[in-house]
């Protein structure tokens, strides 16, 4: 097994283990990451791992998972995180019409999922498959949000992730996110009603 550097940031390193030495094959990445902090930066990673949990623990899709945590040194922390992805775009434009329309349900489902969550984040980064799977990556920015919520955070985070959408798909993905909605109240779940009047005021004044 062999330890292989993927990239590095403003919050810290992020590494992978391989089968092959010295050989970047996505096929030979091992499905889990560390992501090991600068001096600097150990709060902001240990808050991302728990912003992750938190969001895995209310089962918000296309988000990657953080599974573990652990001192490094004397005054650093590592992460591990999961799912490897290295063969993505990080434009929807990139996409044929079938995965375009995929990616756009998963950003909305992802979007009404962290809000349901409390959980916004003011740096969006996702990770687009040819077939349009979704992932979500790097949360340094993330945080919970607080009674009475942050409504101009939700402003912003609701604008990064409609910016992510083409416009001539946004008509779509404001019908999908109203019939997400009323299933989620359905069954007894909805938003803030302060969360929800952003939400509407963005998306379905399109």
């Amino acid at each position: 097994m062999h330890l292989l550097f993927l990239c590095s940031g403003g919050s810290g390193a992020v590494f992978a283990f391989t089968n092959k030495p010295n050989h970047d094959d996505s096929q030979s990445l091992n499905k889990v990451a560390i992501k090991v902090s600068w001096k600097a930066s150990k709060a902001t990673v240990q808050n991302e791992c728990e912003i992750l949990q938190t969001l895995e623990s209310y089962n918000v899709p296309h988000v990657e998972q953080c599974i573990a945590q652990t001192p490094y040194l004397s005054d650093r922390v590592m992460i591990a995180l999961t799912p490897v992805v290295t063969d993505r775009t990080s434009s929807i434009t990139n996409l044929g019409p079938m995965a375009k329309q995929n990616a756009v349900r998963e950003v909305v489902e992802t979007m009404v999922g962290m809000l349901l969550a409390n959980v916004i984040t003011f740096d969006v980064q996702p990770l687009f498959s040819d077939k349009g799977e979704v992932l979500f990556i790097d949360f340094t920015e993330a945080k919970h949000l607080l009674s009475p919520p942050d409504l101009i955070g939700i402003v912003g985070f609701c604008n990064e992730m409609i910016t992510l959408i083409p416009e001539n798909d946004r008509e779509d993905a404001a019908a999908y996110l109203k019939l997400l909605l009323r299933d989620f109240e359905k069954r007894g779940v909805a938003l803030q009603r302060e969360v929800s009047d952003v939400v509407e005021s963005i998306w379905f004044e399109l």
